[in-house]
């Protein structure tokens, strides 16, 4: 049998996504299926209505169980191939979630994909309670989490519907005990309300469904609540990285080490355009170094640059070389020219500034370059993948086309990949002279010199009777331009 087919993949905290949503105007094809569920032929195949009145609004997310498939691999493509051949009657769920990922069937809201916009979060039919206002089919989004095969399965699934539960949490601004289970919404259509949720999430009713079977373990209500509450904890950890910030398995960090090499940067780049100029060559150590000095990843800045850029083509690019802007800065609109800057380093230390504005709350080790730091809201993107406005959660980002992270991700990843030569890792030449060093490094050197840090291996002098034998290596500079910047050389020593 052929893999049912997604209409696109993306990542969610770590957990890939396959969308197959249903689309809007789907009817009932087979009389019978149809009588089966409750419908005709010809009807809604699904609500089609958003949720809590027509607003969209998430006020809850759900947790379901159910049955693992024998010997299938991915659970999730067959029920959703269920769903789409009108085998699973009434039954539609926004995802289904087994160990090795997820299928999403109805809009949620994310804005990770095309067919699932920001507000976009529809009515579902998953928890037994109709067409109730207040109800889980018409407030919440539903989550099915495949169980019910080995226990190294059902951990992983767990941990799978765990993760997409808290970006959903996160995503829609609530909180762990707007968690709940399908027992909850039974519990609440018999009239049986608590105070405490967690109870009512594991209060059994005879004759009625008894789910998260899985995941509750046991019909003692007593051991199914330690394990209810066992996970959300795992939850509730999820969710508290996500609303710290903190590194989630499957994203790229902005923050962090560059993990290319200055050759591999040059070779990527002269493999792409073997005609690119001398000087962008040149001054591909300045992403590390700046992005060094900041604590950002600068083979991201880098990759971002060669997107931005055409590969420093400048073919349809907004900028030009001559600018110094080699990220479209300042092209906020079609036919703006952007920002410029008075040299190469200038331009790529605001850009690697404007990075950490979106990537933490950190404050700037050098004076701000970056013309446009104020606009950003201050780690609203932490991750590559999230640089996009149309991915990022809160809808803030340096692009508005889609999939713009995704894109700097791809050629982050083929820099990576590139093995560099020997021409592309040695570095040009040793320094004696201030003169001659980068105009980015002359001010730190100076400093340095006069502060009697550093000194010549001799007794030449230059025509400012410093040091002219300083014998300073790029790498050299590098390291003492960072450490500048860092405040290590404001005391004489």
């Amino acid at each position: 049998m052929a893999k049912l087919p997604p209409n696109a993949t993306y990542t969610m905290n770590g957990v890939t996504i396959h969308e197959k949503i249903i689309p809007d105007g789907t009817r009932w094809k087979d009389a019978a299926k149809a009588a089966k569920a409750g419908f005709s032929a010809g009807s809604l195949y699904k609500k089609q209505q958003k949720l809590s009145g027509g607003t969209g609004k998430v006020q809850s997310v759900t947790v379901h169980n159910t049955n693992d498939l024998a010997n299938v691999y991915d659970d999730g493509e067959q029920y959703t191939r269920a769903t789409y051949n009108e085998n699973m009657n009434s039954s539609r769920v926004h995802f289904y979630i087994d160990d090795t990922g997820a299928w999403q069937n109805l809009k949620a809201g994310t804005g990770l994909c095309a067919a699932d916009p920001v507000g976009s979060a529809e009515v579902s039919s998953h928890s037994g309670d109709g067409a109730t206002a207040t109800g889980g089919n018409m407030t919440s989004l539903s989550l099915e989490i495949i169980m019910g095969e080995t226990a190294e399965h059902d951990q992983a699934a767990k941990d799978n519907g765990a993760r997409i539960a808290a970006w959903l949490l996160w995503k829609h601004g609530l909180s762990i005990n707007d968690l709940v289970t399908h027992t909850y919404w039974v519990n609440k259509s018999a009239g049986k309300t608590f105070t405490d949720r967690d109870v009512q999430c594991c209060n059994p009713i005879k004759g009625k469904k008894w789910c998260p079977t899985y995941i509750f373990g046991s019909n003692n209500s007593a051991v199914a609540l330690k394990n209810w509450k066992a996970f959300k904890q795992l939850v509730k950890g999820y969710l508290d990285g996500l609303q710290a910030g903190s590194s989630v398995e499957g994203y790229t960090t902005i923050t962090g080490t560059a993990k290319a090499t200055v050759g591999q940067l040059r070779a990527y780049i002269k493999a792409k355009n073997p005609n690119v100029p001398k000087s962008v060559l040149d001054m591909a150590s300045l992403y590390l170094t700046e992005g060094a000095a900041e604590g950002i990843r600068g083979d991201v800045a880098f990759a971002q640059s060669c997107l931005e850029t055409g590969n420093f083509a400048f073919a349809g690019s907004a900028v030009t070389l001559d600018q110094n802007n080699f990220c479209g800065m300042g092209v906020t609109a079609n036919g703006m020219k952007g920002n410029s800057f008075p040299t190469p380093e200038m331009g790529i230390r605001a850009q690697i500034q404007h990075l950490k504005a979106y990537a933490n709350a950190d404050p700037l080790k050098g004076g701000c370059a970056d013309p446009r730091f104020q606009y950003v809201e201050r780690g609203s993107a932490p991750y590559v993948e999230w640089l996009g406005q149309k991915e990022n959660p809160k809808g803030k980002g340096w692009a508005t086309g889609a999939g713009y992270g995704e894109k700097i991700l791809s050629i982050l990843k083929a820099i990576l990949y590139t093995k560099a030569d020997a021409e592309s890792e040695v570095e040009e030449m040793r320094y004696n002279k201030i003169a001659d060093m980068p105009a980015y490094a002359q001010p730190t050197i100076i400093k340095m010199v006069d502060g009697g840090f550093i000194g010549g291996a001799g007794t030449a002098k230059d025509e400012n009777n410093r040091p002219a034998d300083l014998d300073l290596s790029i790498d050299m500079i590098r390291v003492f331009v960072t450490n500048d910047r860092a405040g290590l050389y404001d005391k004489k020593p």
